[in-house]
């Protein structure tokens, strides 16, 4: 079954593949629960995940070194000094976040930087 992904997203993952030489790693789909899906494209020290739950899109960054903890764009955003966001962001919003801020994650994730950006993204996600 094909995804059909939103443009922003369809972008996207073209513009990591052909710039940034993150490959497709994992494609998932479920139409017995609301049309979820999920794919996963990685290269370098991140994996990108782009995921549907419900009718709503999201873009997630997730260390390759640390596969299981997923972090949602305004958590990233909050890494690199920005301010909480009051609503969720839009799927728009989320592509151009990653776009701009694309070569200051892939330096925070660097394994030379990763132990301090773990650090730092744990004092964000405390309640």
């Amino acid at each position: 079954m094909s995804i059909e992904l939103p443009e922003p997203l369809d972008s996207l993952l073209s513009e990591l593949s052909e710039l940034h030489g993150m490959r497709e790693v994992h494609r998932q789909y479920d139409r017995a629960h609301f049309g979820n899906c999920l794919i996963d494209v990685a290269g370098g020290p991140l994996t990108v995940r782009v995921v549907r739950d419900r009718g709503q899109w999201f873009v997630d960054v997730a260390d390759r070194a640390r596969p299981s903890r997923w972090y949602y764009v305004d958590v990233l955003r909050r890494l690199l000094g920005g301010k909480r966001a009051e609503t969720l962001v839009s799927i728009e919003d989320q592509v151009e976040f990653l776009r701009q801020h694309l070569p200051s994650l892939l330096e925070a994730f660097n394994p030379k930087n990763a132990a301090k950006t773990h650090a730092r993204l744990a004092e964000i996600l405390k309640p």
